[in-house]
């Protein structure tokens, strides 16, 4: 292995990014911890919106079950139908 080839492996970009990223975040990390946070925010706020919407779907289910149930009930009345 010559000399060329060392350097190029210990000339790595990614742990040159991932230090500079680091560096970036200790000097200032509130940008970084505001963006996890809006982040976490939509997530879960997705979620939410997505189950409240799952459970209205099921009830609006329900409702129209009982009400075609009902649409197509027999009428029972006390007299013998006429021929």
């Amino acid at each position: 292995m010559d000399r060329l080839e060392r350097k190029q492996i210990k000339h790595d970009a990614f742990i040159e990014g991932t230090m500079s990223f680091v560096e970036r975040f200790e000097h200032n990390p509130k940008p970084y911890i505001m963006g996890a946070v809006a982040v976490l925010a939509a997530f879960f706020g997705t979620l939410g919106i997505w189950k409240i919407v799952e459970a209205r779907g099921e009830h609006r289910s329900e409702a129209l079950a009982r009400a075609q149930a009902a649409l197509f009930a027999p009428i029972v009345t006390g007299e013998q139908p006429k021929p």
